[in-house]
């Protein structure tokens, strides 16, 4: 099926804030990550990991703000464009990183890219969040460790962008590959799944917002 070309186009309003409330938990730092890799070696040895454990969430924590981090700020800008690891759509990173720990103590962890926050977010109804995570350890049983979820936020695009999706689909995969990049620099595994984790969307608080899952992974040791 063609798809048309997105095209950008003047934003009218100031991005929208989060669709969700969370409890900030605490602060993670881009500088924390000590990789013994060169740049090259990790191009070169990294392979997605299907035996994995559970890693300390300080750093889980620390992957992520080292792959998705907002370094820079566009100043004076109504959608907060921003400079991170990752490409994106017109700087304008539209996908947010959750994450879960556990299949019986269900929380949902969010990063903040802006505020480099880690916090628990509050939800409505954790039985989607349960089934997510047994769909993930159905595929990968011996992967089982720290399950992130990529959501997009296509309105967020949509102010920048027509026909934004293919671009969303973009900035999952980036952001993904980014991910597993900064996991193999510090010997840590990840492994991509075929799943898009859109389960998660009906555990949030219900949102006027077009929220889309677009991509999990597990994160953890190598066993």
């Amino acid at each position: 099926m063609p798809h048309t070309d997105p095209l950008p186009r003047d934003a009218t309003g100031p991005r929208a804030e989060l669709p969700w409330q969370s409890r900030p938990l605490f602060k993670c730092s881009f500088q924390e990550l000590q990789s013994s890799l060169t740049f090259a070696e990790v191009l070169r040895f990294r392979r997605s990991s299907r035996r994995l454990t559970a890693a300390p969430l300080r750093e889980v924590s620390s992957v992520i703000a080292s792959a998705a981090s907002c370094l820079y700020l566009k100043n004076c800008d109504n959608q907060r464009r921003s400079l991170r690891p990752a490409i994106s759509s017109g700087a304008i990173h539209p996908i947010e990183i959750v994450f879960l720990r556990s299949q019986k103590f269900v929380r949902l962890f969010h990063f903040d890219s802006f505020t480099s926050v880690i916090s628990v977010v509050h939800t409505r109804n954790p039985e989607p969040l349960r089934l997510l995570w047994q769909k993930a350890k159905d595929i990968l049983p011996d992967a089982v460790s720290t399950l992130l979820i990529l959501i997009a936020r296509r309105s967020v695009l949509e102010e920048v962008y027509t026909d934004s999706e293919s671009l969303l689909w973009r900035d999952g995969g980036a952001l993904l590959q980014t991910l597993s990049m900064t996991a193999c620099s510090v010997g840590l595994g990840f492994c991509p799944l075929g799943l898009l984790g859109s389960e998660i969307i009906d555990a949030l608080p219900t949102s006027s917002e077009k929220l889309e899952g677009v991509g999990t992974a597990w994160l953890g040791q190598i066993k």
